[in-house]
């Protein structure tokens, strides 16, 4: 069965106090566990002119290349491969062309936004059908531990609690 790791939006613009521990965290768990997916992709979130965050809730963050940086180590960017994105969700045709042209089973998320971003992702993969677990302790909220944990509980609600895991526990 083939897998894919997908790390959403570790990107600068996102970090702060509740989410800098997460680069450390995902650098090491990459450094030690990526060879065991077949697939680590890298989503990454501009903010255009045209988005709806800045037209209905006039969010201007997330436009400038510093902002949009991806925070993790070079050359673990280096073995996977970027998709760029300026939705919520990670859940773009180009990642599922991929999903789909590698006979990709089972899908693996983590990264920052378990409130939203992590949780959109999740949600719209496993309403098409596709395997989906959640790593639990390699997501975080950049809003604090509250909404990590509101996040991570609608995620259970909605896709099985068995599917939000810990990094310690996968048996690969």
């Amino acid at each position: 069965m083939k897998k894919a790791l997908i790390v959403v939006d570790m990107q600068k613009g996102f970090l702060n106090e509740h989410t800098e521990k997460l680069v450390r965290t995902i650098n090491h768990f990459l450094e030690t566990k990526m060879d065991k997916f077949d697939y680590v992709w890298f989503s990454k979130f501009h903010n255009p002119d045209n988005s709806s965050f800045k037209k209905h809730i006039n969010w201007k963050k997330m436009t400038r290349e510093e902002e949009q940086e991806i925070v993790l180590e070079e050359g673990l960017l280096a073995k996977g491969k970027v998709f760029e994105k300026h939705v919520y969700t990670a859940y773009t045709d180009e990642i599922l062309k991929e999903l789909e042209k590698n006979g990709v089973e089972e899908l693996y998320l983590c990264g920052i936004g378990s409130d939203s971003r992590v949780l959109k992702t999740a949600l719209d993969f496993f309403e098409r059908g596709i395997k989906v677990k959640v790593i639990r302790n390699l997501t975080a909220s950049f809003d604090g531990e509250r909404m990590y944990i509101c996040g991570l509980s609608v995620i259970k609600k909605c896709i099985g609690k068995e599917n939000v895991i810990w990094h310690q526990d996968l048996d690969f």
